[in-house]
């Protein structure tokens, strides 16, 4: 619901909060929702200094301007969260995304590499994300000048996921803007939701 995701990114935006106690609050408390009530007390009973509830007011404007721009969340826990991910000693406990979200959780193949790369080993990155496109698996990189940009232009018609560590509205490098809009509209752009810098 709303409500729920709501109350899972204000936890995660909290002061004090990280991945780890994010777990162990879900996992007391069941809910989102019940986890934002139980952190006070958590607070009070372990005597912990720095840590502080999120502003509903702050976490508003964000889900309003992540509607504006076409950004979906999606919180650890839920059924469409990447298996994959979830697997890992510290998965991010909030995702924000673009497009196909289904991508996230297909077969797929990560193809990565130098920035600076000759025209050759670009076409041949290409044709290889479009063959192994062709072969049912889905790209997988991270929207680089170079190796990056070429495997997720080669496997656009196929199905591509870039995975990015900055904000939704951020597109590194500019000139790949065009790109990005591509693979939002028929891939999937997936963006680690890191918290606000202090």
């Amino acid at each position: 619901s709303f409500d729920e995701r709501f109350a899972r990114l204000q936890l995660f935006r909290s002061r004090g909060v990280g991945p780890l106690t994010y777990r162990q609050l879900m996992g007391r408390a069941g809910s989102g929702i019940e986890a934002v009530k139980l952190l006070p007390e958590l607070v009070a009973e372990k005597k912990r200094k720095g840590v502080a509830l999120a502003d509903p007011r702050t976490i508003e404007k964000e889900m309003a301007e992540a509607e504006r721009i076409g950004v979906g969340f999606i919180s650890l826990g839920e059924p469409d969260y990447p298996k994959a991910l979830a697997q890992i000693s510290d998965p991010p406990p909030v995702l924000g995304y673009r497009g196909n979200l289904a991508l996230a959780n297909a077969r797929n193949v990560a193809i990565v590499g130098a920035r600076n790369a000759s025209a050759g080993a670009l076409a041949f990155t290409r044709d290889l994300a479009k063959g192994l496109g062709n072969e049912g698996l889905v790209i997988a990189s991270g929207l680089a000048r170079g190796i990056d940009g070429a495997a997720h232009q080669g496997a656009l018609a196929t199905g591509t996921v870039a995975v990015l560590a900055g904000g939704p509205d951020s597109i590194y490098p500019p000139q790949h803007g065009e790109l990005y809009r591509k693979i939002a509209q028929e891939g999937l752009i997936r963006q680690i939701t890191k918290k606000p810098a202090k």
